[in-house]
């Protein structure tokens, strides 16, 4: 995806420009973030006219719809973080609107399980962080584990969030899409930004149609710094995606996995280890992998790869490998990642959550994922929290990472009333 930025200043632009329908809100990617602001936004103000630009022709097709489902408590996260303060919120408002519609909803309930003396330490400071992050959880032993998850025989203790669930991200996607359908917000599908004046406020698109915008909002995902680009904002941040497969847990193993089961994460990478997720259908997932990998939905094979971008990832990838500090950790953790390319190897990480699980009772599948993880080149570090950054007619969310789905409603909401409707009224107040 790229979007260049004009000036109008040639006569073929500056028709574009004058022939563009007008509207208040334009907002870039039918993800769950863009489509729970526009939800938000009509909620905030019912006048608004808002369009939603989709470079896909369906919904679903990248990292929304093919999120893990899980709904997080809020442990993880860093207090006084973005994360941190719409995940608890957010996830309240996501299982509301679950219920509300009637979409599937599983109470599984999650074990993030401590193995050795080590990481029971760290099992401690994830309660207390779960506790400044207002998430239930409680540390128990190894016998209140094997009540939960018979088959976690090795933990010596575990951190048990029972407020951990999954729904099925696509059922959210199209339901959430017809709600703003019937409210006149209209998804405009196969329509990807091509061009953009700033100064003008007109987008062009990729069908051949000119929208004249009040705000634009950049929810374009994977993408999004590359929109932003356009507008002269974020240019200090890179972009290294992460490649996350996983494997399916064969029917009739005997195996008895009734919830999410997860390890104590290593604290200097951002990934949470391979894991059994239980989805709404009662299948299990165990994974994924987190390699860095050749381009932003390079999902499978050759299909995705950038090859002009291999360059910019390589530049990220130097940064992190041979930072004084954090090196070892990520020269660590790809050494890590390659043992779980194959089915045994991710069969020998999990198997120190479930004992008894074998490799040959896992099968491949056609979950995957690509994590966009923002890097601040000034200070060499990946960004560990959501980012926002904007112009007077735009906003842009550059870094909408887990727990983008559980946080979304509540996220949302922020970005509406501190971002948005402030930048509507001085475009009103300047008109």
């Amino acid at each position: 995806m790229r979007v260049a930025a004009s000036a109008a200043k040639n006569s073929q632009n500056s028709r574009k420009s004058t022939d563009a329908s007008s509207v208040d809100l334009i907002i870039i990617g039918a993800g769950i973030i863009g489509l729970t602001i526009a939800a938000e936004a009509k909620r905030q103000d019912p006048r608004l006219r808002t369009v939603i630009l989709e470079k896909e022709p369906a919904l679903g097709e990248h990292a929304s719809g093919r999120n893990s489902g899980v709904v997080h408590a809020g442990i993880y996260y860093e207090p006084g973080s973005l994360r941190a303060r719409f995940c608890v919120a957010g996830a309240l408002r996501l299982l509301d609107f679950c219920r509300e519609h009637r979409l599937p909803l599983a109470h599984t309930g999650k074990l993030i399980v401590a193995t050795t003396a080590s990481e029971r330490e760290l099992l401690v400071k994830l309660a207390a962080n779960a506790a400044a992050n207002g998430a239930r959880t409680e540390l128990i032993g190894s016998a209140q584990v094997l009540k939960i998850e018979p088959e976690v025989t090795a933990a010596s203790c575990a951190l048990h969030s029972p407020n951990t669930m999954s729904v099925e991200p696509k059922a959210v996607l199209q339901v959430l899409s017809s709600v703003l359908s019937a409210e006149g917000t209209s998804v405009r599908f196969g329509s990807q930004a091509t061009h953009v004046d700033p100064e003008g406020n007109v987008v062009q698109t990729s069908d051949g149609t000119a929208f004249r915008f009040r705000v634009l909002v950049n929810a374009a995902g994977a993408h999004a710094d590359r929109v932003a680009t356009a507008f002269g904002v974020g240019a200090h941040f890179g972009l290294l995606p992460f490649r996350g497969s996983y494997f399916e847990l064969r029917p009739g193993t005997g195996l008895d996995l009734r919830g999410h089961i997860y390890p104590v994460p290593h604290p200097a990478t951002p990934v949470l280890g391979v894991h059994f997720t239980k989805a709404c259908d009662g299948r299990v997932y165990v994974g994924p992998t987190a390699l860095p990998a050749l381009g932003r939905e390079h999902y499978k094979g050759l299909a995705g790869l950038e090859l002009r971008e291999l360059g910019a990832m390589a530049r990220v990838l130097a940064a992190q490998a041979l930072d004084a500090e954090n090196g070892a950790s990520f020269r660590g953790h790809v050494a890590r990642e390659l043992r779980h390319l194959t089915r045994r190897g991710i069969a020998n990480a999990a198997r120190k959550l479930v004992p008894r699980l074998k490799a040959e009772h896992l099968v491949a599948c056609d979950k995957r994922g690509i994590r966009p993880q923002l890097f601040d080149r000034a200070t060499r570090r990946f960004v560990n929290d959501f980012v926002i950054e904007g112009t007077p007619s735009s906003v842009h969310v550059l870094n909408a990472i887990s727990p983008g789905l559980t946080g979304s409603f509540a996220f949302a909401e922020h970005l509406v009333a501190d971002w948005i409707l402030p930048r509507l009224r001085s475009a009103s107040g300047s008109g």
